[in-house]
């Protein structure tokens, strides 16, 4: 796996501390690289003064000047405020800077930057090692460190230092490092200075475990937010490690003055002393960095092959012969950028509609005040690089640019609701100094959720060109269905007709349809009857090319809010289509096609994600203006009133209730499902209403209709239920099943019927909800542990095949194998319910928790339809036959039939596998023949082990604190994989473990699997003592009493005198011994009465005793293959003769042959 620039660092941090020991041993000559050092007559460096100051000024003074320069500054009063210590503090460039080039920038100098990096200076070499201490760990351990050596250091405290909360700079100077500005190069001074502050750290014995959060990764929870806050000093990894980033020699390091001047200058002191340089390049050859770095080139190697690869393909992230810089300025951003998998078009799309959302701030600007409004401009450049991954330049586009351009700047407005928007320089800006460090996540973090923003569409024009209708026109899937009218119009359509256009990985033109292509109108209509020839349509319509009348030109753009258009003479260019669009107003500008330019927070005309949707531009009525404006379901508090003849107000209606609502037509009616309400449930509920139900619960958004009197010309109003409109709509989002389809993928299930209109599936599957990762089970090395030693017992076959089974369940979820697992332990405590819990917190609300059979194995059983693990922990009630038959029926068929209350009985897929934890040997009845339970007897070495479970839950949730049980997880941050113990297990299920019987085992790996067909179950003790247990009648007489009491009973006998006396029968366990008849059949049925089992009638018992030692089987190929009958050797009746006259006898088998005929008959 190739490691991120950022990961390499603090990997190479990390490994330099284990390397310090490598400086101490002495080379072959004697000498030691931890003594060399390095005569620095001169520091050569870079000031200047706040973010604002472009010009740092290049100084060379002595050691001791530069010393006394920090100190004396160190009770200089900055301000109290983030934006004081940015625009007034001193910084330090640390190397010698050659040329500013903020002369030429453009406008470097009118807005001040948000970050602590220069990309307008050039740095020659670096002169200064810059230690930076966000942690609250004391100086004293590094100054005594480098004092021993003789190294010179001035350590200085921040603006932020406190004496309880220390904060503090190291400056340490070292002999001039030449600057390589490729891209191999900053790499390498990454990698560099996070091995020297690795050595140095260790050096001074400074803590492994981050001292700011306790080694817990996030902060102690004192508020009332579910999750704790991560620690800003070690950002959840727990370990403790100076700033990495400050490896940027274009790093603006602040030199650090006070508050105010009340703040004391106890504990702010300075401490510097005069010595010799720090030989970098001695430290780094004698510690092993050449080795490390080596690895880190090969990496990159790989990494850049695949890159050729990709682009030699056209690939995903850029074109043959791009370069990084060309992405992005920040390396880390541009190589993210360049690997990913996602389109152009799926980026770009997904980032305009996330920036133009009325959920994402807009920018507020002030006159008075050029500073306002930087912050959002700069959270929206940052989704838009960093979290969606859109190249500032790719080919002839700068598409980062167009995204703000297009979605969010019109939404900018000054402090009086005006207009107001960036310029493309400010915008530019902005965009270059995004950087990875400071987003707080990885790049691409916004594209980890998958979407079909990326899929083939088609624009069908107005004009007919195409060889299709105008009144046709629209946007369409490669399957011909009609997309929504959200956030496709304008010139968001025009940048995703370019996106698709510019996509390097199957590139295509959406207004050049295929051959064969047949739209059909699924979701919106067009419906052109009732408007006038060429006349322009606003929201829902088409303006087309050519047919005659112009289009009106919006009026004012004021806080979103479209005033009435008026009417305006030309002709249309290229047909676009109308639509609801996010945040924006409509401009119909003459030859323009319909695009957006306005919008504020929320409100106004043809705002898609919030305030709610104006039908009024463009409706269907002749000659006027409709007065309707739709709200949001949860803006919906009053009468809402909509003109009899505004069918674009009813488009807006069902298209709003599509959003949440679908139609499913069952055998012998149909519900309403609430697909939002049931996700947002988390347990899987298949939730509905009739539609009785669905009138009722429309009722509470009122709805007036208007109507004209037409002899009178009065307006009358009438009320009208919205579930009319959307029940009566053809483009009512309608299904012809509801299910539970783990093999069927989203496309699939959304597959129109062109006969019906109807789609194929309403899936209660969404995937699982743990985004996985690959970080491998060295982040849960206790979950490991549980499985193999503990549930396992520490079996290496019985681990393998426990791990395959569970990852069969992610890796296969439609495919069951028909197998139950059963865990057995005498105590409780020992980690059943862990591991289960564990397992069912990857599978969400497909995973069940039951402690009764008749919640399964009862009468009312649909909720088991859109499950992939029940877990029986404890269950009771599970002995019966009843239950036990149809639970086996659950376990091994692929179809069930569920019911529930006041439904129709019906048939269900089964997808449920099955899982038991119990204390109990007997818990399941396991036949002698069964091939449907594996049991396993687990080990009772971590039973109530309070320390190593709570270790293990930290593991799984780290770096977040553990949920409450009540609470489960939160589904954001599980779906971002930010419970990067359960990722990482989740991923190691899907992609680390070989199931289905592919691959060889490994022999000390049994996590990895391979080599098992879970259908081969181990026979185990456990399991061969619950089918022995289950053995029935004669079978199990012959079994108690051979192979466990060795003991038949007691028979009577005449004794001394003639009288009866009551005498012992011995299962002989060396030789075969017989037994008389009578005896045997009253022992027998002496046994049937104690334990409740079929008598038999003396002259039955023969039969049925003859029947545990016959055996059939067959033998032979195809037409030869015959029946055959097998009897134990030793197994016989004879007659015998006395002086008493004559009786039958039973021959039996010695005990253990017995047992050894019965584990060969039945397969144990």
């Amino acid at each position: 796996m190739t490691r991120t620039k950022e990961q390499q660092a603090r990997a190479a941090f990390l490994l330099a501390r284990d390397a310090l020991e490598k400086l101490r041993t002495p080379t072959e000559d004697g000498s030691v690289y931890l003594n060399r050092f390095a005569e620095v007559e001169q520091v050569r460096f870079a000031a200047g003064t706040g973010v604002v100051d472009v010009r740092p000024v290049s100084k060379s003074c002595t050691w001791t000047q530069f010393c006394e320069g920090v100190s004396a500054y160190a009770s200089v009063v900055v301000g109290e405020t983030e934006d004081d210590k940015r625009e007034r503090s001193k910084y330090i460039v640390a190397g010698e800077v050659i040329r500013s080039v903020a002369a030429d920038s453009g406008g470097l100098s009118s807005q001040p930057a948000l970050d602590s990096f220069r990309t307008d200076v050039d740095v020659r070499s670096i002169t200064m090692l810059v230690l930076d201490c966000d942690s609250p760990v004391a100086s004293s351990p590094l100054c005594l460190a480098l004092d021993q050596l003789s190294l010179a250091y001035c350590v200085a405290p921040t603006w932020a230092s406190t004496p309880q909360s220390p904060r503090w700079r190291c400056f340490i100077p070292v002999a001039p490092m030449a600057v390589d500005g490729s891209e191999r190069g900053r790499l390498q001074a990454r990698c560099r200075y996070a091995w020297l502050a690795g050595l140095l750290s260790e050096l001074a014995g400074l803590p492994r475990e981050c001292p700011a959060c306790s080694g817990t990764g996030s902060l102690d929870q004192r508020h009332d937010s579910q999750e704790p806050p991560l620690c800003p000093a070690c950002l959840g990894d727990r370990t403790f490690r100076f700033d990495l980033s400050c490896w940027n020699y274009s790093r603006l390091h602040f030199v650090g003055g006070r508050k105010s001047a009340s703040v004391s200058m106890d504990g702010r002191e300075v401490r510097w002393a005069r010595g010799f340089g720090l030989d970098c390049e001695a430290w780094l050859q004698g510690s092993g960095f050449a080795e490390f770095w080596a690895e880190c080139c090969a990496e990159v190697d790989v990494a850049e092959a695949g890159k050729r690869r990709i682009g030699g393909l056209g690939g995903a992230g850029g074109s043959v012969g791009e370069t990084d810089d060309g992405l992005h300025p920040d390396p880390e951003i541009s190589a993210a950028m360049s690997a990913t998998d996602r389109t152009l078009l799926e980026r770009v799309r997904r980032a305009a509609q996330y920036v133009g959302s009325p959920d994402f701030p807009a920018s507020c600007k002030a006159h008075h005040d050029p500073r306002y409004g930087h912050d959002d401009l700069m959270r929206a450049a940052s989704a838009v690089v960093s979290g969606f991954l859109v190249p500032l330049e790719l080919g002839d586009e700068e598409w980062a640019l167009r995204v703000l351009e297009v979605a969010y700047n019109p939404r900018c407005a000054d402090l009086d609701g005006v207009a107001h928007p960036w310029s493309a320089r400010e915008m530019r800006k902005k965009l270059r100094d995004v950087r990875a460090t400071q987003c707080g996540n990885a790049p691409g973090y916004l594209l980890e959720r998958r979407s079909d923003e990326g899929a083939v569409f088609y624009v069908v024009l107005g004009d007919g060109s195409q060889g299709v209708g105008p009144e046709m026109a629209g946007v369409y899937n490669s399957r011909g269905d009609q997309l929504s009218l959200v956030s496709r119009s304008g010139a968001l359509l025009d940048l995703s007709i370019d996106a698709a256009l510019g996509c390097t990985v199957r590139p295509f033109d959406p207004r050049v349809l295929p051959e064969g292509f047949k739209p059909r109108r699924t979701v919106l209509s067009l419906d052109s009857g009732t408007r006038r020839a060429g006349a322009g349509v606003g929201v829902g319509g088409l303006s087309a090319a050519g047919v005659g009348a112009g289009v009106g030109v919006a009026g004012q753009v004021r806080n979103g809010t479209v005033s009435a258009a008026v009417g305006g003479p030309g002709g249309m260019g290229a047909a676009r289509v109308g639509s609801v669009a996010p945040a924006g107003g409509l401009d119909a500008s003459p030859g323009s096609g319909v695009r957006l330019i306005g919008g504020g927070k929320g409100s106004g005309g043809g705002a898609g994600l919030g305030g709610g949707l104006d039908s009024s531009a463009g409706s269907g009525r002749q000659g006027g203006r409709s007065r309707s404006k739709i709200p949001f379901d949860r803006d919906w508090v009053g009468p809402v009133t909509i003109d009899a003849e505004d069918e674009n107000a009813r488009l807006v209606i069902v298209e709003q209730m599509n959003q949440r609502l679908a139609y499913v037509a069952l055998t012998r009616d149909a519900v309403i499902v609430d697909t939002a309400a049931n996700k947002a449930r988390g347990r899987g509920e298949r939730a509905f209403m009739t539609l009785r139900g669905f009138y009722h619960d429309q009722a509470r958004y009122p709805l007036r209709l208007r109507t004209q009197d037409p002899k009178t010309g009065k307006e009358k109003l009438r009320e009208l239920n919205r579930a009319d409109i959307w029940l009566n709509s053809p483009h009512r989002r309608q299904y012809a099943e509801w299910g539970f389809a783990p093999e069927l993928s989203p496309e699939e299930c959304e597959t129109v019927d062109p006969s019906t209109g109807s789609r194929r599936l309403l899936n209660t599957f969404q995937g699982f909800p743990v985004r996985p990762s690959d970080e491998g089970l060295g982040l849960v090395p206790r979950f490991a542990e549980l499985v193999n030693t503990v549930i396992a017992d520490g079996r290496e076959d019985w681990a393998r095949y426990i791990w395959v089974w569970l990852a069969d369940l992610f890796q296969r979820p439609a495919d069951k194998p028909g197998i139950a697992l059963y865990l057995h332990s005498r105590e409780k405590g020992t980690g059943k319910g862990t591991l289960f819990e564990t397992i069912g917190k990857l599978l969400g609300r497909y995973y069940m928790l039951v402690q009764s059979a008749d919640q399964v194995a009862g009468q009312w059983n649909l909720h088991l339809a859109d499950k992939l693990l029940v877990f029986f922990d404890e269950a009771h009630g599970l002995g019966g036959r009843d239950h036990a038959d149809r639970l086996s029926s659950l376990i091994t068929e692929s179809e069930f039939a569920a019911a529930e209350k006041f439904m129709p009985l019906q048939s269900c897929k089964s997808y449920a596998r099955f899982a038991f934890g119990s204390n109990r040997e007997d818990g399941v009845s396991i036949q002698v023949q069964d091939r449907r339970y594996a049991a396993f007897r687990v080990s009772a070495r971590r039973v109530r082990d309070a320390e190593f479970f709570s270790e293990l839950r930290r593991e799984l949730y780290a770096p977040l604190a553990e949920p409450p049980k009540s609470a489960g997880l939160d589904p954001a941050r599980a779906a971002a994989g930010e419970y990067r113990g359960l990722s990482a297990l989740m991923g190691h299920l899907l992609w680390g473990v070989k199931t289905g019987g592919e691959g060889e085992a490994v022999e000390g790996s049994p996590e990895r699997g391979g080599a098992v067909e879970l259908r081969t179950i181990p026979a185990t003790d456990l399991r061969n003592n619950m089918m022995f247990s289950s053995l029935e009648g004669m079978e199990a007489f012959v079994f108690y009493a051979a192979c466990q009491a060795q003991h038949l009973g007691f028979a009577k006998r005449d004794g001394v005198g003639g009288r009866a006396e009551s005498a012992g029968v011995v299962w002989d366990q060396q030789v075969p011994f017989c037994v008389r008849a009578s005896e045997f059949a009253a022992l027998y049925n002496t046994w049937a009465r104690e334990h409740r089992a079929q008598g038999y009638h003396p002259t039955q018992i023969w039969r049925h005793l003859e029947a545990v030692f016959t055996s059939t089987g067959a033998e032979g190929l195809g037409s030869d293959r015959r029946e055959t009958v097998a009897r134990h050797p030793d197994f016989r009746r004879e007659t015998v003769s006395g002086e008493s006259g004559s009786w039958r006898v039973y021959w039996l088998p010695a005990g253990p042959s017995v047992y050894a005929w019965l584990a060969r008959k039945y397969g144990w």
